[in-house]
């Protein structure tokens, strides 16, 4: 996780992404089995926000990392 203390996987609902875990634990919270389950939500609008004032004042969004399993993968590609 991202966000360790967020108990969801996504942040997309259970209508956008298929997720058995969360609909579990929702299930529970409505009956009363499970409780102050927490979400990331705040820190996802705080994020959202940044990147956009970011995009609006020209900066790049930043480029992920290569993954190490892609370079290797490109590497025995050009040896063969």
């Amino acid at each position: 996780h991202k966000y360790p203390f967020d108990y969801a996987a996504s942040e997309f609902g259970i209508s956008s992404q298929y997720n058995p875990t969360k609909l579990f634990i929702d299930i529970c919270s409505a009956t009363g089995l499970a409780w102050g389950c927490k979400r990331a939500t705040t820190v996802w609008q705080l994020g959202r926000i940044r990147r956009d004032k970011a995009r609006e004042s020209g900066v790049p969004a930043p480029q992920p990392l290569q993954r190490p399993q892609k370079e290797m993968a490109a590497g025995s590609k050009k040896d063969t």
